[in-house]
This record gives C-alpha cells, structure tokens and sequence, in this order.
C-alpha cells in the first residue's frame, strides 16, 4: 500500500513538470530560476534561423495581457510575440515559456519554443529584457506576482540560461 502511494506522488510529480515546460530549473532562494543549459536541439533551430545568441528583437512580452493596466506578471506560462523580425523570424512569430516573478525586486522570464503564425513548432532558447535592459518590479508588488512597467519588450537570444 504504501509503495503505490509513493508512485502515486511520483509521477504526480513528473506530471507537473512536463506541464511546466522547464522542468530541470533549478530556484534560487528568491523564486527566481538558476541556470539552465539551453539545449543542442534549439541552439541548432536558432543557427537554421539566423540567430545567434545575443541577438535581439522587440516584443510584447505577453499577448493574453496585451491592455492591461498596471501590467502584472504572475508565475506560470507566458505567450509572447515578435514584434519585428529575429534572424529568419517574421513578426508576429510566437514565443512560449515561462515567468518566475519570486520574491525579489525583479521578474525572469526565459523563452523555450517558437511558433510561426502559420504553424510549426521549434525550440529556442531567449530571455526577456526591458527596453531598458531590465525586469524591475514597481514597489509594493508582492511576491510571486511582479508588476513592471510595460507590455512590451526585447527578448534576447541566449546559449545558456545564466
């Protein structure tokens, strides 16, 4: 009996990670991720595009929050979009990861996959930074939840999560 509960949690455990998109990331006592290799797989996507890391583009960083005033950030998946091109990227590419707000001043959000608008799914490997290079929280914002100064953004290709 007690074996099959274990099991039980167990893979309720590994199910919950394969929801999250970023299983394997490691938090810092903050709530914000640790490092994370960027996998072979989406550095090799992101060479087939003409991306390489520390490459740029402008985005909004949550299309389902697009409007939205203040703008909050909560932990949990995020759906962003290119709002120019990216190496071989059009516009409108759609880029899906997560947002780790934590319990510090400011919020992480790590890109894992890209979608075009007429399909196709592949990985890739980008962080999201202010217009002014950060993701500052406004004061009083409180844990877990981060509200920051606009919708829109730069995501940054990356060859590891630092």
């Amino acid at each position: 009996m007690r074996a099959t509960r274990i099991r039980v949690v167990l893979l309720g455990v590994f199910f919950m990670g394969l929801g999250t998109g970023c299983s394997g990331v490691s938090l810092r006592p903050d709530g914000l991720p640790g490092p994370q290799a960027c996998p072979a797989n989406a550095l090799d996507a992101m060479n087939t595009w003409g991306i390489s890391p520390g490459d740029t583009a402008g985005i909004l960083i949550d299309e389902n929050k697009y409007g939205q005033a203040p703008f909050t950030l909560s932990d949990g998946p995020v759906e962003g979009s290119l709002m120019q091109a990216l190496g071989a990227l059009p516009a409108e590419t759609l880029l899906y990861g997560h947002i780790w707000a934590g319990s510090g001043s400011t919020v992480a959000i790590r890109y894992y996959e890209i979608r075009f608008p007429r399909g196709g799914r592949y990985p890739f490997c980008g962080v999201v930074l202010n217009t002014d290079g950060d993701l500052d929280k406004r004061p009083g914002s409180p844990p877990g939840v981060g509200a920051i100064r606009d919708v829109f953004g730069v995501v940054q290709a990356v060859d590891a999560f630092r």
